[in-house]
């Protein structure tokens, strides 16, 4: 995961390779990259970069229509854009792993965003 994002300014370029097959993403994944964040394998930039991938690929996929599958849209789908969701910290991913694996939703109301007057916080690309 080290240096597959370049940086300038608020544009973030993801170097990402796409797979061949297709890949059910489940809860059970989900929880693996939370415990790996917690044990210090993973920085939040990393869990980030992961999401923003399942996300952006056409070969990962999620039944959004299953329980499991809607709980793991909504974490990664946080996870993909941490400015307007939830920080990926230690507090935080303990909550996710723990909605991951009891489907309780944790999560309080949204931060407040900070105003910028109307202008961009992050673009994230595909490359």
């Amino acid at each position: 995961m080290q240096n597959t994002v370049k940086t300038e300014g608020i544009f973030s370029h993801q170097i990402i390779e796409d797979m061949e097959s297709d890949f059910h993403v489940e809860t059970t994944h989900l929880i693996k990259v939370c415990d790996a964040f917690l044990s210090g394998l993973l920085t939040s930039e990393s869990v980030e970069s992961i999401a923003f991938c399942l996300v952006s690929s056409d070969h990962f996929y999620w039944d959004g229509e299953s329980p499991d599958g809607a709980v793991c849209a909504e974490v990664i789908f946080d996870w993909s854009a941490p400015e307007i969701n939830y920080e990926i910290n230690e507090p935080n991913i303990t909550r996710y792993k723990n909605y991951l694996t009891t489907h309780k939703d944790f999560r309080p109301e949204k931060p407040k965003l900070i105003s910028n007057e109307g202008k961009l916080i992050s673009v994230r690309h595909k490359n």
